[in-house]
Order: structure tokens, then C-alpha cells, then sequence
């Protein structure tokens, strides 16, 4: 496991232990400057704010020294993938 994907990951692993059930992500694919993440949870789909619990997890990014920025998401299955690109200061 590289730097990158020890660090979202423990990143996503805080952002299930206060958002989930409602919100709950997966790391899907690493790759040098971005990865996708999975996003499911019970009210995830029905919310008019879904784009916030994108954000709350790119906020808490930056407590594991990740800058990045959202790039885009796409509706899939029960959730939503999440691409997410790392910024270079």
C-alpha cells in the first residue's frame, strides 16, 4: 500500500465512523495524483445535499495532508462514484 492510499484510506475510515449508516465510503482505485471513492448509505441517494458528504470527506482529507478537489461524480449502482484529485501547493 503507497502513501496515497494509507492516507485516504485512513481517511475514509474516520469519515465512516461518524457518518455512516447515512453516508458510508469505499475506496475504489488509486493512482498517483487521484482516486475514486464509492459513496452508499441509507438517505445518501434521497438527499438534496448529497454533495455535501463529498465534501465533508475532501475537508477531512486535508487533517490527513491531502489537498485536493473534486473532479467530478457519477451516479452508479446504490451510490455514487467520486473522483478526486490531489492539488499541488
Amino acid at each position: 500500500m503507497g502513501f496515497l492510499e494509507e492516507r485516504v484510506s485512513a481517511a475514509i475510515q474516520e469519515y465512516n465512523r461518524y457518518h455512516a449508516p447515512e453516508a458510508v465510503a469505499e475506496l475504489v482505485q488509486v493512482s498517483e495524483s487521484r482516486f475514486c471513492v464509492f459513496f452508499s448509505g441509507g438517505s445518501l441517494c434521497r438527499s438534496c445535499g448529497v454533495y455535501d458528504y463529498f465534501d465533508d470527506l475532501r475537508v477531512l482529507l486535508e487533517d490527513f495532508g491531502l489537498r485536493t478537489r473534486i473532479e467530478g461524480f457519477e451516479e452508479g449502482g446504490d451510490g455514487i462514484f467520486v473522483v478526486f484529485v490531489i492539488e499541488k501547493e
